[in-house]
């Protein structure tokens, strides 16, 4: 059944690629679509050798995730006079943060689900996203804009 993976993935690139490009009777575009499409199988194959780590949700993940997405009308207003001022005068306030935060086991799913979900919640608002996790440290770091470093939960990196 791998198989047909494989042909359905290059199949929908090679199509998807000749439906937005909109034209099919160049030698050229049939080539470029089948070295598009025969990377695209590739890159999904290669994921999919590499994927298979396991996640285990929570009821805390989904309290996390619903306090950040309530959170993002007042991240925007707040953000918003600052991106103004960036966009008129041609500079914003940033800086790089290193923030504190807990990894915890690296083989766990419920911890990977964790990591995963921060890192992402992190990074879902307009005034700071995570630029790098490093493995085996209990630290990221972080781009923030707004000048007030508010004190982060070592567990979600969220105030």
């Amino acid at each position: 059944m791998a198989w047909f993976a494989r042909y359905a993935t290059w199949i929908a690139a090679c199509g998807g690629y000749l439906l937005f490009v909109g034209v099919v009777n160049s030698r050229h575009e049939l080539i470029t679509a089948a070295v598009l499409a025969t990377g695209a199988a590739v890159w999904a194959w290669a994921i999919r050798q590499r994927g298979h780590r396991s996640f285990a949700l929570s009821s805390a993940h989904a309290t996390e995730w619903t306090k950040a997405v309530a959170s993002l009308g007042p991240a925007i207003a707040r953000t918003f006079p600052i991106f103004v001022a960036g966009a008129l005068l041609g500079r914003a306030p940033a800086r790089a943060l290193e923030v504190s935060f807990r990894r915890g086991a690296e083989g766990g799913a419920s911890d990977a689900a964790r990591r995963a979900s921060a890192v992402l919640i992190a990074s879902l608002g307009p005034d700071n996203f995570v630029v790098r996790a490093p493995p085996g440290k209990d630290c990221v770091l972080m781009h923030a804009i707004l000048p007030q470093n508010a004190s982060r939960d070592p567990r979600w990196l969220n105030s």
